[in-house]
């Protein structure tokens, strides 16, 4: 993972996404073209295919809870792996500060690369919010990749199923419209455990299956406050949003859980489709803007 000087043109991207819980990292070669398939209007095909290419590798790497060391190993072994040329450029947005500033410096350690970190500033989409400059960068990027695989116009809700869920609104002219936060099963479990003298710590679990609706235990009755909680908060605000917006059509699913969910957040009033990488492919084409 060493570079010589050569233009940025020319590198591939490590695109970095620093979450609360893990790091999503992926690898975009010199010749991709995020964006580069979006269909034709008219077409039909519009909600059918994306229109953003994923990365050609990428992982994700859980870090909380873990000791860096430990992480920044796995990190290394991937890129190591993963990434097929010495010359490359890297971006990195972060709702992790400390785990960001770990991550770079290892970077600069092993020479030659750097990872540029991207604000919110950074991102080239409007938010039309009270406050544009508190929105974070990873709502951001997700609505702007969001952007590229819809039709010009059209307007989407995106939603990102991590230790936070967000579901925010990508309106009819191309912006970050707001929308609406709230926590993750693994921070309800969390809170559950420290507010009560009793219950159990479940924050750790992270089994993909969805657990019957009925639980036979204190630690099955949890299980599915957790995760059936999490599905009706979820698919009650994409409904709502897309009521409240008769043009809302679709719902792009992202985020470190989406896979668990995608199942039971289908609903008749809109079209669903996940898209693991959506932050990394809003990196790229920051990545990219920056330059052109």
């Amino acid at each position: 993972m060493t570079a010589a000087a050569d233009s940025s043109a020319e590198r591939g991207i490590l695109a970095v996404d620093m979450g609360n819980s893990r790091v999503k990292l992926g690898w975009f070669p010199a010749a991709a073209d995020c964006g580069s398939d979006k269909p034709a209007a008219g077409t039909g095909l519009e909600i059918a295919r994306p229109a953003l290419a994923p990365p050609a590798e990428w992982t994700s790497i859980r870090h909380r809870d873990r000791q860096t060391t430990e992480w920044l190993s796995d990190v290394h072994r991937w890129c190591d792996e993963a990434i097929d040329s010495p010359l490359w450029r890297g971006v990195i947005a972060t709702v992790h500060p400390a785990a960001a500033d770990a991550l770079e410096s290892a970077v600069a350690r092993r020479g030659g690369n750097r990872l540029q970190r991207i604000a919110s500033a950074d991102v080239p989409v409007t938010a039309t919010v009270a406050h544009p400059q508190r929105v974070g960068a990873d709502r951001l990027l997700n609505v702007l990749a969001a952007k590229s695989m819809v039709s010009s116009g059209q307007v989407a809700v995106v939603v990102d199923m991590g230790t936070a869920i967000t579901v925010d609104l990508l309106d009819e002219q191309g912006a970050f419209a707001g929308g609406a936060i709230l926590p993750g099963p693994s921070l309800c479990a969390e809170a559950l455990h420290a507010g009560t003298a009793a219950l159990p710590d479940l924050s750790a679990n992270e089994s993909g299956d969805a657990p019957a609706p009925v639980g036979k235990s204190t630690e099955e009755a949890i299980a599915a406050g957790l995760y059936w909680g999490a599905v009706g908060a979820t698919r009650e605000l994409c409904r709502q949003m897309v009521a409240a917006c008769a043009a809302a059509e679709q719902v792009i699913l992202t985020g470190g859980a989406a896979s668990a969910f995608e199942q039971h957040l289908a609903d008749d009033a809109y079209s669903l489709r996940r898209m693991p990488a959506l932050t990394l492919c809003g990196l790229h084409l920051v990545a990219q803007a920056i330059d052109s």
